[in-house]
């Protein structure tokens, strides 16, 4: 049995909250290879201007820099949006008001017209009511400054390929690794986007892939309980002034294959083995080789079975995988490398076994329940007494073991013909 229930997986629970700077954001990457950053110059996509809406952000940008307010600021073409500003700056704890950079002004209105979007996009100048300091803040998409943990788009952004044919440093990592030559801390946590005009829709039509990795708002404080998981790393959490207050109250049950070990990455090979989801959880920042996540599955088979020692066992099991076949095209998640390998594994390892061991292992595997759609199957008698309905289950897999796996629709001679009815000319059925 290669299953065991484990608490560990789980996050712990902490205690403590701290504050999105840039210091704080880039011990993530420094203590855990995680890469935290704030999204800056996200282009105004599906945004309208903050007079036709009552939900609006704004952001300070430049703050350090901004003591004497915009460089060019629409005051008074709009002094009402400057009134709100104010005012909702004004409604915060003092000790915040210096030092918020991220305002999601909602449900009020900014008591203007423009017809012409000319505040689509503008800063304004506002003075800090607490402290009397000068700021700019300018209208921006709705993440701007937002902070992510971005290890997945290290994965899988489209232009790795690209960028790594051409020896360039992969462009979303680089950020992060570039050792932060300039002095300036922020530029090694803050992600640009891109001005290409051909860029200017992905991030928003993309941002479905951010959602569960989003951190806060640049600024604001964050209690480390409210983290994604991807980001709730003790090392971290503590060397931020975090504590544990108990241990993970979840209990999964944890699979491998049989004689599995711990992957080694001094072996090389590094190769992205990902479940569903987990981008973000199996990533390595020294890759072999930038590639797309649903290419893992032949780099890994590749890798396995041609530098193997054993190659009779690895040409036994490529024979029997060519038998018990399941296919990318007709399972839709060619990218969860470890559900492949572990399927794969089953042939290695039992290569030399019996057929029966084979086929029940192969029997209880998800990827074959899928593939020949007995997954969620339910007994006849189930169906009666439960919902009433006479409806028989699934026997697909029942047919194809005969049919595919074993015996075949015809009778065969010992050099694979098929064995022929002398009285009728025909083949002979099973």
């Amino acid at each position: 049995d290669t299953c065991i229930p484990r608490a560990d997986c789980g996050a712990a629970v902490f205690a403590g909250a701290f504050r999105l700077t840039a210091e704080n954001m880039r011990k993530f990457y420094e203590l855990d290879n995680k890469y935290v950053y704030r999204l800056t110059n996200l282009p105004l996509v599906s945004t309208s201007n903050p007079c036709k809406t009552n939900n609006n952000r704004f952001v300070r940008k430049d703050a350090g820099n901004d003591s004497s307010g915009c460089s060019s600021d629409s005051n008074d073409e709009f002094p009402t949006i400057v009134t709100a500003l104010t005012s909702f700056i004004g409604d915060m704890n003092q000790s915040e008001q210096d030092v918020v950079r991220v305002l999601d002004i909602n449900g009020i209105s900014m008591n203007c017209n423009d017809a012409s979007n000319d505040s689509l996009g503008a800063s304004f100048t506002v003075t800090i009511p607490s402290s009397g300091a000068i700021a700019c803040f300018t209208h921006s998409y709705k993440y701007e400054s937002s902070v992510f943990v971005m290890n997945d788009w290290v994965v899988n952004h489209p232009g790795n390929p690209s960028y790594y044919k051409d020896s360039q440093t992969n462009p979303i990592a680089v950020v992060a690794e570039h050792e932060n030559i300039s002095g300036n801390v922020e530029e090694s946590v803050s992600l640009n986007y891109p001005p290409w005009s051909f860029h200017k829709f992905n991030f928003h039509q993309q941002v479905w892939r951010f959602d569960d990795y989003l951190v806060g708002n640049y600024g604001d404080v964050i209690n480390f309980n409210d983290l994604p998981p991807a980001a709730k790393s003790p090392n971290v959490i503590t060397d931020l002034g975090g504590t544990i207050v108990a241990d993970s109250g979840e209990v999964v049950e944890v699979c491998s294959s049989p004689g599995e070990v711990a992957n080694s990455p001094v072996a090389g090979h590094q190769y992205l083995l990902q479940k569903a989801g987990d981008a973000d959880e199996e990533f390595s920042d020294a890759l072999d080789q930038d590639h797309d996540r649903w290419y893992s599955n032949h780099m890994v088979w590749n890798t396995a079975t041609l530098n193997a020692p054993d190659q009779l066992r690895q040409r036994v099991a490529w024979a029997l995988s060519s038998i018990f076949v399941v296919s990318g095209n007709s399972i839709s998640r060619t990218e969860q490398v470890e559900s492949w390998a572990t399927y794969y594994d089953i042939f290695v390892a039992h290569a030399f076994n019996d057929f029966k061991t084979i086929l029940k292992s192969v029997a209880f595997n998800p990827l074959m329940a899928e593939m020949l759609t007995f997954k969620g199957s339910k007994s006849l008698a189930y169906q009666v007494e439960r919902n009433g309905v006479l409806l028989y289950p699934d026997e697909n897999f029942a047919r194809e073991i005969m049919q595919l796996f074993s015996i075949g629709l015809f009778m065969l001679n010992e050099d694979g013909t098929k064995v022929v009815d002398e009285s009728t000319g025909e083949h002979i059925p099973t």
